[in-house]
């Protein structure tokens, strides 16, 4: 029986295991679908250090990371484009032997609860957000 998920926001040192994980992920899902130098330009476009450090510090953003027991076994990555009242769900993943297991719905609702909390924020103090209010 799998262990209960977990899903937490990530921190600057996550990155490296994030790097990792999508390594593995995209190796194992889409060779069928991609060329070995696609999903390499993919991963250094997407997934480079910066990029991925970009959802971890900047404003209305975020990263998560998902687990089971001690494995880190998926992430999820948003942002607010343009200053706008959506957020754009960016990256989910999952380690294709965990799918099936709720951990993609769980990241999503951690997403969903994230832009619940930013919509809330702006309503309070729409300047400090960057956006306004509906």
């Amino acid at each position: 029986m799998e262990s209960a998920v977990t899903i937490a926001a990530a921190e600057p040192r996550h990155v490296p295991l994030v790097r990792r994980l999508a390594h593995k992920i995209w190796y194992q899902h889409y060779p069928a679908i991609l060329s070995a130098a696609q999903i390499e330009y993919m991963l250094e476009r997407g997934y480079a250090e910066d990029a991925l450090l970009r959802f971890v510090t900047g404003p209305d953003s975020g990263l998560a990371l998902a687990n089971v027991g001690d494995e880190a076994v998926g992430f999820a990555a948003w942002y607010r484009p343009d200053g706008g009242a959506a957020m754009k769900l960016d990256k989910l993943y999952v380690l294709p032997r965990h799918h099936g297991a709720g951990i993609g719905r769980a990241l999503i609702e951690h997403v969903a609860a994230a832009a619940r909390t930013m919509m809330r924020r702006m309503r309070k103090a729409p300047s400090e957000s960057g956006g306004s209010p509906r």
